[in-house]
């Protein structure tokens, strides 16, 4: 489905740069602003100090990083990985390797050692950044990978730490010039690599081009309503796909400031926030807007919220309760967008512009064609559920899969990109998600979506977060299974677990009613905030095999 009209992908694409032969995403991101004065990125400290970087310092930043990579030998192609925690200098670096004609490989501060060499090592890194805190890590793996030749320290230097062989940016910097030419390429020439979360298995390394800019852009200006005199606040971590397309990207290349702080918890904390930086375009994740529901905000009435014009969510679909509590806290509704790592960018959002349907995923941006198919590929009338998929053509489509040719031609049937989601659309256009197609229960013969049970139970005031998983069951088929985070001072005794099951009965049906409730202090999630069914539903075969849960 198309509302008609096109995404103005080739008018950004000659406003950005990107439409010759020899292009580079990192150019046109920063080097492009006439005004290297302008304020680009407003970073707190965690006792709520403010540094201010202007579009100038992430220039000559990003150029002369640029330059120490093709110093230490850093060949166009080549896999160049971040391993930081968020900073200005991550923005600067993910400029830079770009600019090297590298591609830009981000991963998360908080991984561990087997996470990162099986990413390192995947993608055959010849180099990453880091910083001397996190250089142990570094260091741990680094013998297991003898393509990583090269370690740059951002902060700090490993000359105190045994076995370390780091280069150390601050004391190489005063050499470094701050011009570079950036190595220009194919518009489809591979610019970033993002490894998938690992929810359904192994990472799997998606890549992207430099011409992907125009999507992030463009969707940013639609689905996120971002402007160049906006403060914009995206919360995800820059080593997931959102906090690269929409929380480097596209707001430096539309030309919008950033702040760059670790979302509190507290509600109060978090509006307050928002208050004394006056953020004007929040873009956040459900999981952490769930977080924000356990407590109850106190006195939120006398903070002063008005400069938010705008507020979107992605990464899980939003349940609507969670919207219905937003709108009360600020007296305007948060909007759900759908994309996935191989997308690149927004593809379905309830945009402004378009009236918002609690619960529904929104509509396809405009220039974007997506359809519910069946299993052979064909598309299927309004209201039928099916197989999400998305016409190619759009241009941050991934170019594939790392080194993984049968998968990356796994996820395509006729010219349609398949997004193994399970949703329906219905006669006014809207996608409503009904769940991963490998995560969609069958009890009793009967197709249950988890996450409309997942949205009952958070209607209920006890519980904080639901997570519905199917398990196998001689009489069911599967029986539905659902762990509950509680909120504070309450108890799974009998008498709610009955009133959880009434609530999934009257709002759903009452075969979507759990046949099983289990508590739990925290639910596990990946490092982009989304639930890991798979442990939950492996807890659950492990307790049934052995008698006992881990």
């Amino acid at each position: 489905m198309t509302d008609g009209s096109a995404l103005a992908w080739a008018e950004t694409a000659r406003e950005l740069g990107l439409d010759a032969p020899g292009v580079n995403l990192a150019a046109a991101v920063i080097d492009r602003h006439p005004d290297p004065a302008r304020l680009a990125l407003i970073s707190l400290d965690r006792s709520g100090g403010a540094t201010t970087h202007t579009v100038g310092w992430l220039r000559e930043e990003s150029n002369r990083l640029a330059g120490l990579l093709v110093r230490a030998g850093i060949q166009p192609g080549d896999r160049v990985f971040t391993f930081l925690e968020r900073s200005p200098l991550q923005y600067a670096a993910a400029l830079a390797i770009i600019k090297a004609g590298a591609v830009y490989g981000p991963l998360f501060a908080s991984f561990g050692t087997e996470a990162l060499r099986d990413r390192l090592g995947d993608a055959g890194a010849r180099a990453i950044l880091t910083t001397a805190r996190l250089l142990p890590t570094v260091t741990a793996v680094r013998q297991h990978l003898p393509g990583l030749e090269t370690v740059i320290l951002l902060e700090g230097n490993g000359s105190s730490q045994p076995g370390a062989d780091a280069l150390s940016y601050p004391e190489l910097r005063a050499g470094l010039a701050p011009e570079f030419a950036p190595v220009l390429q194919e518009p489809d020439a591979p610019a970033i690599i993002h490894y998938t979360s690992g929810t359904t298995g192994r990472p799997k390394g998606a890549l992207h081009g430099h011409r992907a800019l125009i999507g992030h852009v463009a969707s940013a200006r639609v689905a996120l309503d971002l402007r160049p005199d906006d403060l914009f606040w995206c919360t995800a971590d820059p080593a997931w796909v959102t906090g690269s397309s929409y929380g480097i990207f596209a707001p430096l290349a539309v030309g919008a400031t950033q702040l760059l702080a670790e979302a509190p918890l507290n509600a109060t904390a978090f509006f307050g926030l928002i208050a004394a930086q006056r953020v004007s375009v929040l873009y956040t994740a459900p999981t952490l807007l769930r977080l924000l529901m356990r407590g109850r905000p106190a006195d939120l009435d006398r903070l002063d919220i008005s400069s938010l014009r705008h507020t979107a969510s992605v990464g899980e679909p939003l349940n609507p309760e969670v919207i219905r509590w937003w709108q009360q806290q600020t007296g305007q509704p948060v909007h759900d967008t759908w994309f996935q790592t191989e997308t690149g960018s927004i593809m379905i959002a309830q945009r402004p512009g378009i009236p918002l349907q609690i619960g529904a995923m929104g509509c396809p941006l405009p220039g974007v064609e997506a359809a519910i198919l069946d299993d052979g590929g064909e598309p299927l009338p309004p209201g039928e559920p099916g197989r999400l998929a998305l016409r190619a053509g759009w241009p941050s489509c991934f170019l594939g899969y790392w080194r993984q040719p049968e998968l990356t031609a796994s996820r395509w049937l006729n010219g349609w990109y398949l997004a193994g989601d399970l949703a329906r659309c219905d006669q006014q256009g809207y996608f409503w998600f009904i769940g991963r197609a490998d995560e969609v229960i069958n009890t009793a013969g009967h197709l249950v979506s988890p996450f409309e049970v997942e949205s009952a139970l958070l209607t209920h005031g006890a519980v904080a977060e639901a997570a519905a998983v199917g398990t196998p069951d001689p009489l069911l088929g599967e029986k539905i299974v659902a762990f509950v985070s509680l909120r504070e001072g309450q108890a799974l005794d009998v008498a709610l677990e009955m009133a959880l099951k009434r609530t999934v009965r009257q709002l759903v049906s009452p075969f979507a009613v759990p046949q099983e409730l289990v508590p739990m202090a925290e639910l596990p999630k990946t490092q982009s905030g989304k639930i890991l069914r798979r442990l939950l539903r492996s807890r659950l075969t492990h307790k049934n095999t052995s008698g006992h849960a881990n």
